[in-house]
């Protein structure tokens, strides 16, 4: 989650501006900063919280269902943390 952007004038008048970006992670609460200049593009994500059932781990890859309409959602395990796919 974008918590704060600064914009940084650039050191010289051709250079472009730079915009200093802090972040925090939706879970676990960490901060993040990483610096963009105004070309780069940033891709909106949608966050929705939703009652699961665990239904069996596969290697390294959790398998989860949806309790209201059956949707299966896996995730894979990335040492201490999880990236979500749908399936």
């Amino acid at each position: 989650m974008v918590k704060n952007v600064e914009p940084k004038s650039p050191p010289s008048r051709s250079a472009k501006i730079l915009y200093k970006v802090r972040f925090n992670q939706v879970l676990g609460g960490r901060k993040y900063e990483s610096t963009f200049t105004g070309n780069d593009m940033l891709t909106d994500v949608s966050i929705i919280r939703k009652s699961v059932s665990s239904l069996y781990k596969e290697g390294y890859f959790y398998t989860f269902m949806d309790q209201e309409n059956y949707i299966q959602y896996q995730c894979r395990e990335y040492g201490r943390t999880t990236a979500l796919h749908t399936g």
